[in-house]
């Protein structure tokens, strides 16, 4: 499995350099047969392309994927499992699971074949190293993807790979212990580190606050929630080390990368197909416009044609680097509130939202902290009346971090959102930091 992963690669390093020419056509190519496979073998797919009376033959470019409706998480959470993944892949008993962050509000699961599941890791990884990471760093990574992995980083690798220093990782939980994750990183002394933006801005100022010094990396990286440009110098200086950002998401794994060069994000085009609209409509360039995205090699649970929730601007002028990727800006992105601890201290609102992720009976959540042992959690059901099972589990997740909290659960048909109709997951009445890490800042 991973001479796949590194044999895919070492093909897509090669399609950095392509032309745009190659390009297009490779996703061209790959436009129809995601369509053709959507449309022959997955229920919600066929279902929704036929009532529009669409044939095989009417998707063969990318330039067709307009005649497509476009669909978000909720739409997909609508329906069963069994609908929105490939019908032979029903009969496999050794699917990976991929759980979103939640950080949305809307919690998903659904289900890889090990091919692509190669694929994304090897997809992972070339945005790292396009972004500065090499083969022979120490990276020390604060993944909210584990609740055990808190207290003292762990090597995830093993085998010679380890022997001899080859991607060679540390992953450890970002809970509220700022002291332990400083100390940590003291401890590893890592060449790269690589966390969300908000955890590493957390860890500069509890450093600031005691007058530490911290460890200086070669490389720092960030990705899954925008990176704010207050964020962005904050951590610089508080490490005295660049940070590189790279956008993606769960449903879509890497989108783009931040270029080293400063030319803007890279759009991985050999692995998604990336739309900015307005109203349904190709945003003109320069312009802002909502982030649509078709992944284009997972056949066994489709995103097509896919509304993350963001906002972007495709660049207008070449970057500098002459990667044949295009590029672009984020101007909005997924950016939640911090907490406040008993201690008055600010967290990470990710290191309970994490836990929120295996409540198959909820569709939507939203969490208000009003008081440092004050939580109002609203929760739109997934079907019916919340069961005291799972209103103990909601309960439980967040006095887990805050031992002593009320929480006070209640029950909507549906969430209030934004003026652009996204769902603000967290929000805290008691926070009092210098930015505000929802506010629409362009990088």
């Amino acid at each position: 499995m991973t001479g796949r992963k590194y044999a895919a690669l070492l093909a897509m390093q090669s399609l950095q350099r392509a032309s745009p020419s190659r390009l297009k056509n490779l996703q061209d190519r790959l436009v129809r047969r995601l369509y053709s496979h959507a449309l022959t073998h997955v229920p919600l797919y066929r279902d929704m392309y036929r009532k529009l009376d669409l044939r095989k033959t009417d998707v063969g470019a990318v330039e067709d994927l307009a005649k497509l409706p476009v669909i978000d998480k909720s739409e997909l959470r609508a329906v069963s499992e069994e609908a929105r993944i490939d019908e032979g892949a029903r009969r496999e008993t050794d699917l990976v699971t991929i759980r979103t962050s939640g950080s949305t509000g809307q919690p998903f699961a659904f289900p890889i074949d090990h091919r692509y599941d190669q694929y994304r890791k090897a997809q992972s990884l070339r945005a790292q190293l396009a972004s500065g990471r090499r083969l022979f760093d120490r990276v020390l990574r604060l993944s909210d993807v584990d609740p055990d992995l808190r207290g003292r980083a762990r090597s995830k690798e093993t085998g010679w790979f380890r022997r001899i220093g080859l991607l060679n990782e540390y992953h450890l939980f970002p809970d509220g212990d700022m002291e332990t994750q400083i100390a940590e990183i003291e401890r590893i002394r890592p060449d790269v580190i690589h966390a969300y933006g908000s955890t590493l801005a957390l860890i500069v100022a509890r450093a600031r606050e005691h007058g530490t010094k911290l460890y200086s990396p070669r490389l720092i990286l960030t990705d899954s929630e925008l990176l704010l440009a207050q964020q962005r110098k904050e951590i610089e200086t508080g490490f005295g080390a660049p940070v590189r950002d790279i956008y993606g998401s769960y449903e879509t794994d890497n989108i783009a990368y931040e270029c080293p060069k400063g030319g803007g994000y890279h759009l991985t085009t050999d692995s998604v197909v990336v739309e900015i609209l307005i109203d349904g409509a190709p945003a003109p360039i320069g312009e802002p416009g909502d982030v649509v995205c078709t992944v284009l090699h997972n056949l066994t649970s489709p995103f097509i044609r896919y509304r993350l929730g963001d906002v972007a601007v495709l660049a207008e002028q070449e970057c500098e680097c002459k990667t044949s990727f295009p590029t672009m800006r984020m101007v909005h992105g997924r950016a939640d509130d911090y907490a406040v601890d008993a201690a008055g201290r600010r967290i990470s609102p990710r290191s309970f939202l994490a836990r929120f992720d295996a409540l198959a009976s909820v569709r939507e959540y939203q969490i208000h902290q009003l008081a440092r042992d004050n939580f109002v959690v609203t929760v739109v059901p997934a079907s019916g009346a919340l069961g005291d099972d799972t209103r103990g589990h909601i309960t439980e997740n967040i006095r887990e971090v805050f031992p002593t909290a009320d929480v006070d659960i209640r029950i909507a048909d549906r969430l209030d959102r934004n003026i652009g109709g996204k769902l603000r997951v967290f929000t805290c009445a008691l926070r009092s930091e210098p930015h505000d890490p929802a506010s629409p800042e362009v990088e």
